[in-house]
């Protein structure tokens, strides 16, 4: 049993000598413990040799994105930043290219959910494909009809398209190129053009970004304790 919390407590005192003990080596508030729970799978993944993975290379971009994503950077040098102001006022639509996207789109809705009150829709783009009447809503919101619309109209419905993609590879660009014939506005959200270090690195940065994008968010809107401080959403 492999078992990441806190050294001292009931979870650590239940597992004692029962389970290997991952303690954090930087305390985060509760609900922010991906990118240390993250860590620990990997290092089990890599340690039977179901995966093959550069576990440093992973910390050091997650740092990298923290370090851009921190409140004193602007939203043009911040993604997070600016991935939270797209979503803004809009439902997002979460939808993955890959399999691996489409898991980090679902962990993403989750953190959007849980500290901004975000309602987001996920699924794999196939899938989305088959949501015919919401896919059509996306088409026309990514086609600019909207472009001239009266600001002073109800815009309550509106929603913005999130193409998330983490693998490359032909298949991974066929399916790219299929979503932006018909999505061609929509927002891609593709790690691999910014960083390097394969699959798990792309996953961990995109999933990380998600999080610091939701509380960017919660904390404009208040459910977050308002402006400047932390409170667990309730």
């Amino acid at each position: 049993v492999l078992l990441t919390a806190e050294p001292e407590g009931p979870v650590a005192a239940s597992a004692a000598q029962q389970a290997l003990l991952i303690p954090p080596r930087v305390p985060v508030p509760q609900g922010f413990g991906f990118a240390r729970a993250f860590g620990a799978w990997l290092v089990a993944l890599k340690a039977l040799r179901l995966v093959e993975v550069d576990v440093q290379a992973v910390a050091d971009e997650l740092d990298r994105e923290a370090e851009r994503c921190h409140p004193m950077h602007e939203s043009f040098v911040n993604p997070a930043k600016t991935l939270a102001l797209r979503i803004a006022e809009r439902t997002p639509l979460l939808w993955g290219l890959d399999d691996l996207a489409t898991a980090v789109a679902v962990h993403g809705a989750g953190a959007l959910a849980a500290y901004a009150g975000v309602v987001s829709d996920v699924a794999g783009y196939p899938q989305a494909l088959t949501r015919s009447v919401l896919h059509r809503r996306a088409v026309r919101g990514t086609s600019g009809a909207d472009l001239f619309a009266d600001p002073d109209e109800e815009q309550d419905g509106l929603v913005r398209v999130l193409l998330l993609a983490v693998r490359q590879g032909p298949q991974a660009e066929f399916a790219r190129r299929v979503a932006m014939e018909t999505l061609s506005g929509a927002d891609v959200l593709e790690p691999a053009e910014e960083v390097s270090g394969g699959d798990a690195v792309c996953a961990a940065l995109l999933a990380l970004r998600f999080e610091l994008a939701a509380l960017y968010l919660g904390l404009a809107a208040g459910t977050l304790g308002g402006p400047g401080a932390y409170a667990p959403a309730v």
